[in-house]
């Protein structure tokens, strides 16, 4: 694992917070960055990359023309002439008055002067310290300094069973904490679970804090920036008490897979011979759905009790698009079963009459059922489930290509992406698997085919797409599907929740693809857009809140929990 940054304001400055680079000559005193958008705060944190690095003992920084403001160092503004180099990223807290350097990258790098550093640091801390607080100081510092599983520190600032002065508390956990930006990027993945479990994730890591993580697709390893978005706790799977969390979320989005194919039209109760049956349409729906209209077609292959006729198009049975596809090019396919991907009759014209056997009639308001037909949304654009997704299953899963999918309900088709991508999880390695929690996952379910099912249900993941709220966007249901993350609400830089559609667009909230990372995508998220069966909420590339079919290969930013 490597801690790569916290590039939380997607860099671009503002509330104090951002990431910029400086040119000015490494003997000029006083630096200047651009860096747009940027405003003065007091506990506001930056990042500054200087490429000519700084040869002057003194130093002020003026960023975005906010004015000059001194540097320091551990309190001092004389600073040595080699203490920032050139190339290096040098974070700094504004407290007011002058930019104080909490820490420069290349120093966890540099192990050997890590720990160098960090020697003389504990012995400083303990030679100021050692008067003032009991010996339980120094037993604290040496077993615990570089320790995960660190307890609290209070716990052991007593002097004669009586609590620490406030103000040296204050100062050890800050001098602490700065040390533990030196180690936290040489952590194993054990070790950070420890850390968590412990209670004290917010102690070694911040909100917008970047983990690289090695994802391995098809031989080629790709480094994953995840960003930590939250630390609130989490029920795992099996458990009655929640415990300590450490989320993490995709930085940038996956490969894109079908939330649900187009599912099935109609589940044969029992054997249909081959022959000439029809159906019709009971909605006015777009431009080709017409009540009343019906559509008949001729098979040529008995299909089995449990057996799927599946509309869609020429050679292609993931998407039928009924509302948006003429009927010329409607094609029927028919299966043995929801599980089987290759179809016994493929590619059926189908003509508008009433011929042979009747189906019955298929509208957007048919409830959840086991058979018999189909409600008409789900069969055009796929079913916005969470729990029976197909995305759910690909985030979930280790297994190969191809083996990765089982259908959740008899009208569950299988994806177009089953066969060329392997389960998300089988690109990870197993130590970082090892640490993550299966949770729980609440998500309201749609009011039109689900509404005598429930309200919501929950499913317990180990990868999961965020949902409205938890991306600090209008939420559907209050409290229901996960609390903002705080990574979101600062990244968004909103004091509200991001308005639905067009009027909330916010260039913050694009992602880009992994594989393309200069290529803004829609991301994908779980919750359902509950007026509909077909549709699910998304971000567009845009940055818009907005909605896609189930049936869209939309690719998504996951989430996991380090717990």
């Amino acid at each position: 694992m490597a801690l790569i940054g916290n590039p939380i304001i997607a860099g671009n400055g503002g509330a104090g917070n951002g990431y910029g680079t400086c040119s000015t000559a490494a003997g000029t005193a006083a630096k200047v960055v651009p860096l747009a958008n940027y405003n003065l705060q007091n506990g506001g944190m930056v990042s500054v990359k200087f490429t000519n690095g700084s040869t002057s003992t003194s130093m002020t920084l003026n960023i975005n023309s906010k004015g000059a403001k001194p540097v320091q160092y551990k309190g001092s503004a004389t600073l040595a002439n080699d203490l920032i180099k050139a190339g290096d990223i040098v974070t700094f807290n504004y407290d007011g008055t002058n930019y104080n350097i909490l820490s420069i990258d290349r120093w966890g790098k540099e192990v050997s002067d890590v720990q160098s550093t960090l020697d003389t640091a504990v012995a400083d801390i303990r030679e100021d310290c050692e008067a003032m607080v009991s010996p339980a100081v120094n037993t604290w510092l040496e077993t615990n300094i570089t320790n995960p599983d660190s307890p609290p520190l209070d716990r052991s600032l007593t002097n004669n069973n009586a609590a620490a002065p406030a103000d040296l508390v204050g100062d050890l956990k800050e001098s602490i904490n700065i040390l533990k930006q030196f180690h936290k990027d040489e952590l194993s993945w054990a070790q950070i679970q420890q850390i968590v479990q412990s209670g004290n994730a917010q102690d070694w890591f911040n909100i917008g804090d970047q983990l690289e993580i090695n994802w391995t697709k098809n031989g080629t390893v790709h480094k994953l920036p995840f960003d930590v978005v939250s630390f609130d706790s989490v029920l795992k799977y099996g458990e009655s008490a929640e415990k300590p969390g450490l989320w993490l979320q995709s930085h940038y989005a996956g490969d894109g897979v079908q939330f649900s194919a187009s599912n099935a039209l109609y589940v044969a109760t029992e054997a249909l011979p081959a022959g000439t049956y029809h159906f019709t349409i009971g909605t006015n729906w777009g431009t080709h759905c017409v009540a009343g209209k019906s559509y008949q077609f001729t098979t040529t292959k008995q299909i089995p009790a449990g057996g799927q006729i599946m509309v869609g198009r020429n050679n292609e049975y993931y998407t039928w698009g009924a509302p948006d596809q003429a009927v010329s090019g409607w094609r029927v396919h028919t299966f043995e079963s929801s599980a089987a991907t290759t179809p016994l009759d493929s590619n059926i014209g189908l003509t508008e009459g009433t011929d042979g056997t009747d189906l019955g009639t298929t509208t957007s308001s048919i409830k959840y059922s086991a058979s018999g037909i189909n409600n008409l949304q789900r069969a055009a654009y796929g079913y916005n489930r969470w729990s029976q997704s197909a995305n759910r299953q690909y985030y979930n899963s280790a297994a190969a290509a191809g083996a990765w999918w089982t259908p959740q309900n008899p009208f569950d088709r299988a994806p177009q992406q089953l066969a060329s991508l392997a389960g998300y999880m089988s690109g990870f390695d197993a130590d970082f698997l090892a640490v993550l929690g299966k949770i729980k996952v609440t998500t309201a379910l749609n009011t039109v085919s689900d509404s005598e099912i429930g309200t919501t249900e929950d499913t317990y993941d180990t990868f999961f797409l965020p949902s409205l709220e938890q991306e600090y966007i209008v939420f559907q249901l209050a409290g229901v599907e996960g609390a903002y993350w705080p990574y979101w609400k600062e990244r968004l830089e909103l004091d509200t929740p991001q308005k639905q559609g067009g009027d909330g667009t916010n260039a913050n909230h694009i992602r880009y693809a992994y594989d393309a990372r200069t290529s803004a995508q829609d991301c994908r998220l779980r919750s359902a857009r509950r007026g509909d069966a077909l549709y699910t909420w998304s971000v567009g590339a845009s940055g818009s809140a907005s909605f896609n079919t189930a049936a869209t290969a939309t690719r998504g930013c996951p989430a996991c929990v380090i717990c």
